[in-house]
C-alpha cells in the first residue's frame, strides 16, 4: 500500500468516525431545566446536569399526576424525586421501587436536545382514615400510558450589579416624652 493510499484511507476513516460521533452528539441533551406538561395537562419539570466527565445525567423530576385510588376516587399526586442516571444516546430509563412508592420514567431527547418526551408511571398508598387503629389505606396509581413533553428553559440571567452605590441613610434615635 502506498503512502498516499494509506493517508487517504486514514483520512476517510477519521471522517467516518467524526461523522458517527457528530450523529451521536446530535442526539445529546443539554444540561438545564426542562418544563412542560403531562398528557393530563399537569406540570412536570426535569433537571439534567453534567456528570463532570463529558456526559449528562438525569438528576431530578417534579411531577404532578392524577392518582386513581381503589377507594376514595381520584387525588392529585405531586412528587419531587432525585436520581443520578446517566443519559446514553439521548435516552434514559429510570425506576424507583420501595415497599410503598413506585415511579418509572422513560425519557428521550430530540435531535437538538431542547425537548424531552417520555412515559411516566407511579403508585403510592394513601390513608383512607388515619384515625382508626387499623390505619387503612388505598392503593393509588397513575393512568396507564401517561406521557409528557418538556422544553429546555433558558438559564436565568444573572442580575446586573448596580452601577452606583446607594446613598447611606443615617439613622438617628428618636426619643419620646412619656
Amino acid at each position: 500500500m502506498s503512502r498516499t493510499t494509506f493517508s487517504r484511507t486514514a483520512a476517510a476513516s477519521l471522517l467516518a468516525l467524526s461523522g458517527a460521533l457528530g450523529a451521536q452528539g446530535a442526539l445529546a441533551q443539554q444540561a438545564g431545566t426542562y418544563t412542560g406538561v403531562t398528557s393530563e395537562g399537569l406540570p412536570i419539570s426535569i433537571i439534567v446536569e453534567s456528570d463532570g466527565v463529558g456526559g449528562f445525567v438525569f438528576t431530578q423530576n417534579q411531577t404532578q399526576w392524577t392518582m386513581t385510588c381503589t377507594k376514595g376516587g381520584n387525588h392529585t399526586g405531586y412528587w419531587y424525586v432525585g436520581a443520578y442516571e446517566p443519559i446514553v444516546a439521548g435516552k434514559v430509563s429510570w425506576e424507583f421501587k420501595s415497599d410503598f412508592l413506585y415511579e418509572k420514567m422513560k425519557l428521550k431527547w430530540n435531535g437538538s436536545g431542547t425537548q424531552v418526551t417520555g412515559d411516566f408511571a407511579a403508585s403510592e398508598p394513601l390513608f383512607v382514615d388515619i384515625s382508626t387503629s387499623t390505619k387503612q389505606y388505598t392503593r393509588c396509581d397513575s393512568q396507564v400510558g401517561l406521557t409528557f413533553a418538556a422544553q429546555l428553559q433558558p438559564p436565568i440571567a444573572a442580575e446586573a450589579a448596580p452601577t452606583a452605590r446607594p446613598q447611606a441613610t443615617r439613622m438617628v434615635p428618636v426619643t419620646t416624652a412619656e
